[in-house]
């Protein structure tokens, strides 16, 4: 039964009053910021409060030792990037069953308060504790855990039981084995809810770790504790940074410039991902976002500033050189009407985009050819690292029948990997910079169209559907050559992308700028668009509150008629016939493409006169043919490259 506001208040009141004993009891100031101080499930508490908070209100909570070693644990730089921080005092319970009973308690209490849902956990000492284990228990609350010479399994601290030079301390052990519960010494070393062993749940949620260790601690030794949890959450599939600190012990804790872990939070803890937003609150926000802006000026005050954001979320900002492209094209096969060509070339040095290239067999003799760009989604197993499927991504059926019609059609189409996907094996579907390299790739992508001679630079077109329709918006959003643009089933106000690829930097929110996917999409304006939307996935609302918002920009430009959306509300998430034949006509209207060069059936392009094609026919690199030596086949390296290619932009400016 739903609740009637009011009554479901009532609830909300009633049930916090059993953690809240008391209102604000008061106010003083932390570290130059203003903290509340009150009471929940019993135990003292306080939240401290930014001058300005960013959007969404992120927040720090430091779970033991809030006053050690501040400045060099991040707590006030955090604060001045406009995060809320937090803690409750617990005592030392060494993160057991009734210290994560009062850490559930305090959680929802600043879920009233309106704080993220996901907060970054700060571990200090044994904090680690208590950090690791609310998170397990947790872990969809959770975006980072930073731990700073954290305990990770107390059978080393406090327990001493480890192999290493800590002794631990025989009174803390004898307090835990009191805090737990444990009847003796023998079942506190069988039990298996250390943080070492509850690593998990934090890798599936993809929760991220940043540990600073001291490599001479004796007391927390790192080969017991840190070095544990780095390779078997490496071993998950987890993102984890480790910074050393040779010859330091256990003191002092953090960094003499804690600006590598501030980094490091800002760029995971700013994520919007998957269903970051109810419907409503989307609906709410896209309305905000309107009244920062009435007319083309103030329009594009603000999408250079989401732009930006976008660029800079990604490191792209500067963008990295563009270097040779050194492209590879294998020998062409005619069809009927077109032909395909299966082509590499490389983004940076040593790292290839590999797909297929389909041209029209008839192009016009006088003019130069329309250039698209196919992308494509997530097709079976692209969750995982490297992904190989043979019927899926640019192999499968429908990338193939429409980069074949708009080839007849007239234009040069070029259809390629997603990162980490099928061919693209060099960097992980699942890296901590798939967003980067996959736009990257797709912006070396037009630099490959615009170098053929028989392209027009001038007309150059994306299109994909899902995680492709992402690829699609987010070219368009930073590259002013994409002329026109069809993202398909993706442009959603609520909705983020539910990959790494899609949402895995920080390119919806930060200190400087605040947008969301239909906004990002509205930066293409006033140049032609299609969204294209269906009924049963997060498009669903889009003719009612994403493309409204659209048309807005649209209109701030005397552009209106250049935008449209076509929405199936009986169909679902997928780049299907129907969907396929309104590209077609977009894309014949803005980029000149001959609709009557292909075969029509009941009023519609008939599609049948295309030639299915093998894995095996698509690949540009088999046994006989290859990846060149020298390929660029380490993700670090991959990452050094285009940190360092950035930095070296950064010098010039």
């Amino acid at each position: 039964m739903r609740l009637t506001s009011p009554l479901a208040l009532l609830f909300l009141v009633l049930a916090l009053s059993c953690f809240v004993d008391a209102a604000d009891e008061g106010v003083d100031t932390w570290n130059g910021y203003t903290r509340r101080t009150f009471t929940v499930d019993g135990c003292r508490a306080w939240v401290v409060e930014p001058k300005q908070a960013l959007p969404g209100k992120p927040w720090s909570w430091c779970m033991e030792f809030p006053d050690a070693f501040t400045e060099r644990c991040a707590a006030p730089a955090l604060l001045a990037k406009g995060f809320h921080h937090v803690h409750i005092v617990v005592g030392n319970t060494f993160g057991c069953p009734a210290a994560i009973r009062h850490f559930n308690a305090f959680y929802e209490v600043l879920q009233s308060r309106g704080l993220a849902k996901k907060a970054v956990l700060v571990g200090l000492s044994r904090g680690g504790l208590y950090a690791y284990r609310w998170a397990s228990e947790n872990p969809d609350k959770v975006a980072v855990i930073y731990g700073d010479a954290p305990v990770c399994d107390f059978k080393s601290w406090p327990g001493g039981k480890g192999k290493g030079k800590g002794t631990g301390s025989a009174g803390d052990w004898k307090e835990l084995l009191k805090c737990y519960g444990f009847k003796d010494e023998a079942e506190a070393l069988a039990y298996r809810g250390n943080p070492v062993d509850m690593l998990e749940p934090l890798a599936k949620a993809k929760v991220a770790l940043i540990h600073v260790v001291g490599d001479a601690d004796e007391a927390v030794p790192v080969a017991e504790n840190t070095a544990i949890v780095e390779a078997r959450y490496k071993k998950l599939g987890g993102e984890i940074q480790v910074i050393h600190k040779p010859g330091i012990g256990h003191h002092p804790h953090g960094l003499d410039d804690p600006a590598p872990v501030v980094k490091f939070i800002l760029d995971h803890a700013l994520l919007r991902q998957g269903n970051a937003w109810s419907e409503e609150t989307a609906k709410k926000k896209l309305e905000e976002y309107a009244m920062t802006w009435s007319d083309r000026t103030s329009w594009e005050k603000r999408a250079a500033a989401v732009r930006e954001g976008i660029l800079r979320g990604t490191g792209l900002l500067p963008l990295p050189p563009r270097t040779a492209l050194n492209p590879i094209v294998r020998e062409e096969r005619k069809r009927d009407g077109y032909t395909v060509q299966n082509v590499a070339f490389e983004s940076l040095p040593g790292f290839f985009v590999t797909g297929n290239l389909y041209r029209p067999t008839s192009p016009s003799p006088s003019a130069q050819s329309a250039g698209i760009l196919v992308t494509h989604g997530h097709c079976t197993g692209t969750s995982t690292p490297f992904a190989v499927n043979k019927t899926g991504g640019r192999f499968g059926g429908d990338t193939q029948r429409i980069c074949a019609v708009l080839a007849r059609m007239g234009a040069v189409v070029f259809a390629y990997d997603m990162t980490g996907v099928n061919e693209a094996s060099q960097y992980p579907h699942t890296g901590p910079m798939a967003m980067s390299v996959q736009l990257w790739d797709s912006m070396r992508a037009v630099d490959f169209l615009t170098s053929l001679p028989q392209v027009d630079p001038a007309r150059i077109g994306i299109t994909g559907a899902s995680g492709g329709g992402t690829q699609s918006f987010l070219l368009a959003a930073v590259d002013e050559r994409v002329t026109v643009s069809i993202p398909v089933v993706q442009v959603s106000a609520y909705f983020f992308g539910g990959c790494v690829c899609e949402s895995g930097m920080p390119i919806h929110v930060s200190d400087r700028h605040d947008t969301c996917n239909a906004e990002i999409a509205a930066l293409h304006a006033p140049k032609p668009m299609l969204v294209i939307s269906d009924g049963k996935d997060w498009t669903k609302n889009t003719p009612l509150v994403e493309f409204p918002y659209i048309q807005s920009v649209y209109r701030a430009y005397g552009a209106e008629d250049a935008v449209e959306n076509l929405h199936l509300a009986q169909e679902g998430h997928d780049y299907g016939p129907s969907k396929r034949q309104g590209a077609y006509a977009f894309f014949a209207k803005h980029l000149g493409l001959g609709t009557d060069a292909v075969p029509r059936k009941d009023g519609k392009i008939d599609e049948s006169f295309v030639t299915p094609e093998t894995y095996e026919m698509l690949c540009v690199f088999d046994n006989k043919h290859p990846r060149p030596a020298g390929a660029r086949n380490a993700p670090a390296a991959v990452e050094a490259w285009l940190r360092g290619a950035r930095d070296q932009e950064s010098g010039k400016r």
